[in-house]
């Protein structure tokens, strides 16, 4: 069974990230361009492109979640969200806030699955696989035999 789960997780992790869709708005903005949205925002304290960009980033979790009757990211929160792809753009800045956005759902996909098989794991490996149960020799009171 963990071994059906581990499977599962790679193939998933490897047909995420190799869909193709059209972007529209500040999804199709480089990772360049949202790193300079972010330093406008603390420099200036202008949130308007930042705030867009987030936005947009929020907007494709709940497309995602409505297109495939999901909870992707439900335990994420708006900052971790940001900071997450923040960390994504500084790392690919020719990536685009559509391609951080993807692998922040594949990412949080995968850590769901992978939480899944630890417990199916740990679950297995406490169960015994075959339980024993001894015969009584002792006939129940108030049973006739015919």
């Amino acid at each position: 069974m963990a071994f059906r789960i581990l499977a599962s997780i790679i193939l998933l992790s490897t047909s995420l990230s190799a869909s193709a869709y059209y972007i529209w708005g500040t999804g199709e903005d480089s990772c360049s361009e949202y790193i300079g949205a972010i330093a406008e925002y603390r420099h200036r304290g202008n949130p308007s492109d930042h705030r867009a960009h987030v936005n947009w980033i929020k907007g494709f979790i709940t497309g995602i979640n409505w297109a495939k009757d999901s909870d992707v990211a439900k335990d994420l929160d708006e900052e971790a969200v940001a900071n997450w792809v923040d960390r994504y753009c500084r790392d690919n800045l020719s990536s685009t806030v559509a391609e951080a956005a993807s692998e922040l759902v594949t990412a949080s996909i995968l850590i769901s699955l992978a939480v899944t098989a630890l417990v199916a794991i740990s679950i297995e490996a406490t169960v015994p696989s075959r339980i024993s149960i001894g015969q009584s020799t002792r006939k129940p009171t108030g049973v006739t035999c015919s």
